[in-house]
């Protein structure tokens, strides 16, 4: 998978946002942050479960100096819902987040904060971008 705009990260920089949350994260998820932190994926959409047609923006980045960070946007989704951790954005405003009950990827509506199952692992997801 290509991937644009890719900003440079450290292992140091994921533990500390798993530390800071409280969170383990996959290691498919920390292997791609590490390659791609930042970066929008030249193939980029998706579908959900109820959903054709869905943009993958771009991860979400692990460094603090970055516009669009882990830490800008956590407590926003965590808001609506405390068991979902964002991976990336979409152009509208919503969320590709880890639901950290069931170990799954969903597509998190920000307007409804409803989600719909995407994929079982991060993996599948970005192997299934189109």
């Amino acid at each position: 998978m290509e991937w644009k705009y890719v900003k440079a990260t450290t292992s140091e920089k994921i533990e500390a946002v798993k530390k800071k949350y409280d969170v383990q994260l996959p290691e498919d998820l920390e292997k791609l942050i590490l390659k791609s932190n930042n970066g929008r994926p030249v193939k980029s959409t998706f579908d959900s479960e109820r959903t054709r047609g869905l943009e993958f923006k771009k991860l979400l980045s692990y460094n603090t100096e970055d516009m669009e960070n882990i830490y800008t946007f956590i407590d926003v989704v965590q808001t609506e819902n405390r068991n979902l951790f964002p991976i990336a954005s979409e152009p509208s405003g919503d969320f590709i987040c880890l639901d950290l009950s069931k170990n799954t990827v969903v597509h998190l509506n920000h307007e409804t904060a409803t989600t719909e199952f995407v994929a079982d692992s991060i993996s599948q997801l970005i192997s299934a971008l189109y």
